[in-house]
């Protein structure tokens, strides 16, 4: 039973992330992607819609001949090329050299050095996190031994990226008798997420209760009323954190748990019924709209749909089956401010409240949410998101204003913010 559970999630995982990556291969900048490794990302192509992109290079982040076949370099590259009809380069070396000398010469051969400088380029990286285990099968194959894996746990190594082996605090591990990675050089790895070269996602794990408790204090004191919890990696764990931060909560403040599609039916059902009690909504349970619906059908708690949110059929249908309380409308996600506009009335004119939000964005989209907000009917208007706060590059200026926990509107024409254009960049099309 706990071999299917872990096959449920794991599709679940699949499903989301598929649509994701299927995204972003499909714009116009993206020229070549590197792939890495894991369960998760071997899922996520399998479950992508086929993407023709023919002059796509797809590069791999490591080597391809020492891991099981389920989920190594070799095999992502093959599916993605599979699912692209691109043309996948491969390095014909193993990921984890047996020796040291190993270690120095495989990567500086050409074609395999060529190949990683390649792959430091991409616009797009794509990776699983690897779960780094005493039980590795690459010490029965002798490719790594049970003492530097070991060391590695001793360090607090918890997950592998790209080659990089990181502890629970996100941090790299220096570690000098951890096996050398035949993979991206990890100089190059940070100087490229450093300069914004590629996109880079990073997965938030259960944090400590101070740590918490310090962040919810500091978002208190600056009027934000609303607490989201990301959750969704394990069902036990993510009840305790839901029930830790209801409790931690003062009156009138939101608590909501955010599972992002992750959880299975049956982990959706047992988390929802463990916090059954609580004054908390529960976000996107699951992944498809039947399982959430049948989540609905079965809790008294509130509910708050996100990515099922796409066109004005699915608003419609969430709307004749009471199906949620809150909806997020994103205006890019929807399809542009006109579509969204028509897609929030739908929600409004039946009672359920709406986020305005945006798939994610800088100074200009910030005014655009901040305009759509201040366009919603204000008893239904649930919340809305600074997304400029959450960006260390700029698209222009001024940022829309913010005060005691609220987004504004600029009081000048327009949307109030002088485009930076050497930070947007050439233009992706011009019409004359």
């Amino acid at each position: 039973m706990q071999e299917d559970n872990a096959a449920l999630h794991l599709a679940s995982v699949g499903q989301a992330a598929g649509q994701l990556l299927a995204q972003h291969l499909m714009q116009p900048h993206v020229k070549s992607v590197t792939i890495g490794t894991g369960s998760a990302l071997r899922a996520a192509i399998e479950a992508m819609p086929l993407v023709p992109q023919p002059e796509l290079a797809i590069y791999p982040a490591t080597g391809c001949l020492s891991q099981d076949l389920q989920s190594s370099a070799l095999e992502a590259l093959t599916l993605i090329e599979r699912r692209t009809g691109a043309r996948a380069h491969q390095i014909p070396a193993p990921f984890m050299p047996s020796t040291s000398t190993q270690a120095v010469e495989f990567p500086a051969l050409r074609p395999i050095k060529q190949l990683l400088e390649s792959a430091a380029k991409s616009e797009l990286m794509v990776t699983s996190l690897q779960k780094v285990s005493a039980k590795s099968g690459l010490i029965d194959d002798g490719l790594v031994s049970a003492t530097q894996v070991g060391s590695l746990l001793e360090f607090g190594a918890i997950v592998e990226l790209f080659g990089t082996f990181f502890n629970a605090q996100g941090q790299p591990i220096s570690n000098q008798s951890a096996p050398k990675a035949i993979s991206l050089d990890r100089d190059v790895l940070f100087s490229q997420i450093e300069q914004k070269k590629c996109r880079t996602i990073v997965v938030a794990a259960e944090q400590e209760r101070d740590k918490i408790r310090t962040e919810m204090e500091q978002y208190r004191a600056a009027g934000c009323k609303y607490l989201e919890l990301r959750v969704g990696i394990q069902p036990e764990k993510d009840i305790e954190l839901i029930r830790f931060a209801a409790e931690t909560a003062k009156p009138r403040e939101v608590v909501y748990a955010d599972a992002n599609c992750r959880w299975t039916l049956l982990e959706a059902m047992k988390v929802a019924q463990a916090i059954d009690d609580l004054d908390v909504m529960i976000e996107q349970p699951c992944f498809t709209y039947e399982d959430r619906l049948h989540v609905r059908a079965n809790t008294n708690l509130s509910m708050k749909l996100d990515e099922l949110v796409t066109d004005q059929f699915i608003a419609e249908r969430i709307t004749r089956d009471r199906a949620a309380n809150v909806a997020c409308v994103k205006i890019a996600r929807i399809g542009g401010l006109t579509k969204a506009r028509r897609i929030r009335y739908i929600f409004v004119d039946q009672g359920v409240k709406v986020v305005t939000e945006c798939m994610m964005g800088g100074e200009i989209i910030s005014a655009a949410v901040a305009h759509f907000a201040a366009s919603t009917t204000a008893e239904l208007l649930f919340n809305t998101t600074d997304l400029h706060a959450y960006n260390k590059e700029s698209t222009g200026s001024p940022a829309p204003p913010t005060s005691d926990g609220r987004l504004y509107c600029h009081n000048t024409p327009g949307l109030g913010v002088e485009p930076d254009f050497k930070s947007l960049g050439d233009p992706v099309a011009v019409y004359e």
